[in-house]
């Protein structure tokens, strides 16, 4: 702050702020849904890189949030930051942890080992600080019993998109994009018995300079209980942990949730087979453009929602998928007062020679916003994505 701002914090700022209590902020929506959840990822860090489990350092990532709006900075406490550092930390967090552990491995020695223990340092800086300082980054020795994971696939994407506001994508500006995703673990295959022993993490990079990194979504297990298990159709009651962050041209949406739901396995003849998905969602604080230029620009809100899909997969492969989603938000802080979100997207993709393929996906967005203040508010932005893909399953 003293450095950036010209203002540093002292006593006086620290009565100042318990004194104000706490406010909805009005900054940047990266702000709000990408770096603070990083941050509180580092609180979970240090709890998880000293030897605690992921329920034990959730306190660390709360307490860490409070210490840092009331005695870190001079501007206000914020509630909304507390929410997402929290939520966004323990998801996002747990997820990185797991990510630096694949990275890592404590047999390793030499070249192999210094790129191992800097690569999985910059997945996980609190990790390698923690790693230097107690002597682990050059000590060899077993790895944990759990650092691999019961399956893992992960795919690269490197394409085209084209994003736009009403029924045509003609309107729309092209950009190109990289994309990251990994699936870790299997959530019907195997037993789930901790938290994020099956996780999906995808995060993308825009063509927009200032932008960056214009996609970040999560979703770990919490909890999973077989609904009947054998060699053919398969059913799993799956409760998950939820973070998204979206901003593009069109639309902003960010999303903490809770959901809970049924996975299904249906085979469908040899080597092939459909996963369907059902689930309720509870968004205990969600974010969506509120369409007024200035002010914040988007919505605080709390609410729930629906999300169903479908994935058909060729051995371990997922070739094709269909998605929807459906969230009502009753607006907190902001203009509107209610704003239902609709998401429909589809994606198919066709292996060309080895790990390599092409494919693309789409993207519908709507959102219908009703307010008292202002006009009621449709928005409908298409997208579409081509993409070249390396993938390893």
């Amino acid at each position: 702050n003293r450095f950036y701002y010209g203002v540093g914090v002292d006593y006086q700022t620290w009565k100042e702020n318990f004194e104000r209590g706490f406010e909805w902020d009005s900054n940047q929506f990266r702000a709000n849904y990408l770096e603070h959840p990083i941050a509180g990822s580092a609180f979970l860090n240090a709890g998880r890189s000293n030897g605690m489990g992921y329920w034990e350092s959730i306190p660390l990532v709360v307490g860490g949030s409070l210490m840092f709006e009331f005695t870190g900075e001079t501007h206000p406490a914020s509630a909304n930051d507390l929410i997402t550092t929290t939520f966004g930390g323990i998801t996002v967090g747990e997820a990185l942890y797991r990510l630096s552990s694949l990275v890592l491995d404590n047999r390793a020695t030499g070249v192999s080992r210094v790129a191992r223990e800097i690569g999985a340092t910059l997945i996980n800086p609190v990790r390698g600080i923690n790693r230097l300082l107690y002597g682990r980054m050059g000590a060899v020795g077993p790895n944990h019993f759990d650092r691999s994971p019961g399956s893992l696939a992960m795919q690269v994407d490197l394409g085209a998109r084209r994003l736009a506001d009403g029924a045509s994508l003609d309107n729309g500006a092209t950009e190109s994009y990289l994309a990251f995703r990994m699936d870790y673990g299997d959530p019907i295959e195997q037993t789930l018995s901790k938290p994020f022993e099956a996780f999906e993490f995808r995060v993308q990079v825009g063509g927009s300079t200032d932008k960056f990194i214009d996609q970040l979504h999560v979703v770990g297990s919490l909890y999973g209980s077989d609904m009947n298990r054998g060699a053919g159709t398969r059913h799993k009651f799956l409760v998950t942990i939820e973070h998204e962050f979206n901003e593009n041209p069109e639309y902003l949406y960010g999303q903490n949730s809770v959901n809970a739901g049924i996975l299904s396995r249906w085979p469908l003849g040899d080597n092939w087979s459909l996963r369907t998905n059902a689930a309720v969602e509870a968004v205990p604080f969600g974010a969506v453009s509120n369409g007024v230029v200035g002010n914040r620009g988007y919505d605080f809100g709390v609410g729930g929602g629906v999300a169903f899909g479908a994935r058909l997969y060729h051995r371990r492969l997922r070739t094709a998928e269909l998605g929807y989603k459906a969230v009502w938000i009753h607006t907190v802080s902001g203009i509107n007062d209610d704003n239902l979100v609709q998401f429909a997207t589809a994606r198919i993709g066709i292996p060309i020679i080895g790990q390599f393929g092409v494919g693309a996906d789409g993207v519908l967005f709507l959102r219908n916003s009703h307010a008292r203040v202002v006009p009621d508010q449709r928005q409908r932005s298409p997208q579409l994505r081509v993409y070249t893909s390396w993938g390893v399953n």
